[in-house]
């Protein structure tokens, strides 16, 4: 019909966020049939996208309350509602609506904005159990990490590993951060090895799968998640970790070079400190001398370049 090709079209425009021009032809669709749920619920969306909330809530509200059941008007009229602010609204329509994932997200969303963790952690509870996709709890859980609290943060996650794979790269960056801020590397190092398994190109995961090596004085297995980084993760105190690596395993040639490239991005105590060592076991006293008094002169309480 002409009301629903011109929906269509709508949609293609808003699909490419050409929403003056989507919002004509929603019009157009209107004008054929006034009620049209779901060309009001898209003219309604792209009012508000548009900068016109009262126009859009009130597009909203007309398609809710021709189709009050229907899932697309009421989910985005609960939007809308908060859109303007107006949360208690928005919790009102959306309490009728428990029977799905949807509206349980959007309440666990909403309990989480309010910092309540244990009222959205049973929302998103409710919603994990009936929904395929999880991947809200990730989101959960990186504001609970956000937040400082780490137990949280893992008890969500062991809800989401708890589906089916394959599981996203953030789970398991969240799930080693937090882990090793509560204190439990072990688990810390199984994420990040296990997300460095199925994201092998992933820059952050290597990076910390590196640091947990390093700190366990695993120098060579750090070197090695380190050497297959991009050239473009520019982190000066990782070029220092891999300089110390490189030097425990006797490259001091490597280890200089990268002691070299942390102090070209950061001009560091400590970063002075290990040049003046390497330049020590190289035989080269006087250029190690040199380092030591500039490690001193940036801190005059670095033991280390005092010996």
């Amino acid at each position: 019909s002409y009301a629903v090709s011109s929906y269509n079209l709508g949609l293609l425009y808003s699909h490419e966020r050409q929403y003056e021009a989507a919002s004509r032809l929603y019009e157009r669709a209107l004008k054929a049939n006034p009620r049209f749920v779901e060309a009001l619920v898209r003219n309604g969306m792209t009012a508000i996208q548009l900068g016109n909330r009262d126009k859009g809530v009130e597009l909203l509200g007309k398609a809710y309350r021709i189709a009050p059941d229907e899932q697309d008007a009421w989910l985005f009229f609960a939007y809308g509602k908060l859109e303007t602010k107006d949360t208690a609204s928005a919790i009102s329509v959306l309490k009728k609506h428990q029977d799905s994932p949807e509206a349980l997200k959007m309440l666990g969303n909403i309990e989480s904005v309010r910092k309540n963790s244990k009222k959205a952690l049973e929302f998103y509870q409710k919603a994990a159990s009936t929904s395929s996709d999880k991947a809200f709890l990730v989101s959960f859980a990186n504001a609970l990490y956000d937040d400082g609290n780490c137990r949280e943060a893992l008890k969500t996650l062991e809800m989401y590993f708890a589906g089916n794979a394959p599981f996203l790269e953030d789970a398991y960056l969240i799930a080693g951060l937090a882990s090793k801020d509560c204190g439990n590397n072990a688990a810390a190092l199984r994420y990040f090895e296990e997300g460095c398994k199925h994201y092998p190109k992933d820059p952050i995961l290597r990076h910390n799968l590196g640091q947990m090596y390093f700190k366990q004085k695993q120098f060579d297995k750090a070197e090695t998640v380190w050497n297959e980084l991009s050239d473009s993760v520019q982190d000066p105190s990782v070029m220092y970790m891999r300089a110390i690596a490189l030097r425990q395993s006797g490259n001091l040639d490597l280890s200089e070079k990268y002691v070299k490239k942390a102090l070209e991005l950061d001009n560091r105590s400590e970063f002075h400190d290990l040049l003046g060592v390497i330049y020590h076991q190289k035989k080269d006293d006087i250029t190690a001398e040199s380092e030591f008094k500039k490690a001193l002169k940036i801190n005059p309480e670095n033991r280390s370049a005092q010996l």
